[in-house]
């Protein structure tokens, strides 16, 4: 069973999962359950969904890096971001999203991050940043249609006993047993790293 946190962002998505998912809070993430690995061993699972605009707004402010991401990588064994929207880049390497006329036809307008363009390569910078330095897994996905078949095929595959072979290569990474958690950054450096020269790595 899948558990849907009832909040914003995942608790439309009840009914498109009939009778696969149930709601209840969670601490951190939008969708959780519970999945298996080598030698019967239960892990849990975490996914957050996010539309586009939210992940654009949390690039703006550092809300995710500094709060959501933590919490993320400390509840779950292996936790998901599933960011949902349609976008493309322009030949500057712009981003664009779909707008729609009053005859239904659509056009692209530029996405804006305060007086700039937002650029398809930063955002993909950012989400590399998120899967390779925060070790979440990102998924995309079009629409809350597509989200809901993602959520399964990752529920499937982490609980199904015809995925036991492919799972057999899950290992559990014992290499930073003892380390503290992932904590929050300091208001001080979460400050610091917004300032003209600064940035994320000088900000210590």
């Amino acid at each position: 069973m899948i558990d849907l946190d009832p909040r914003r962002g995942s608790g439309d998505l009840l009914s498109l999962f009939h009778d696969r998912a149930r709601l209840k809070s969670l601490p951190f993430g939008d969708a959780a359950w519970l999945g298996s690995c080598p030698e019967d061993t239960s892990v849990l699972i975490g996914a957050e969904i996010k539309k586009l605009s939210d992940v654009l707004q949390c690039i703006g402010n550092g809300r995710f890096i500094g709060h959501q991401l933590p919490g993320l990588v400390n509840t779950y064994h292996t936790a998901y971001l599933i960011v949902e929207g349609v976008w493309n880049r322009d030949p500057d390497g712009v981003m664009v999203t779909p707008r729609r006329r009053g005859d239904g036809s659509s056009y692209w307008v530029p996405v804006t991050l305060g007086p700039r363009n937002f650029m398809v390569r930063d955002f993909e910078a950012w989400l590399m940043s998120v899967e390779q330095l925060g070790g979440v897994r990102v998924r995309k996905t079009h629409n809350r249609k597509e989200t809901v078949a993602c959520v399964l095929d990752l529920y499937h595959w982490w609980t199904e006993k015809e995925y036991d072979r492919h799972r057999s290569l899950c290992q559990f990474d014992n290499s930073q047993a003892g380390a503290a958690p992932m904590l929050k950054p300091g208001l001080v450096r979460r400050v610091a790293k917004e300032l003209p020269g600064i940035g994320w790595d000088r900000s210590y």
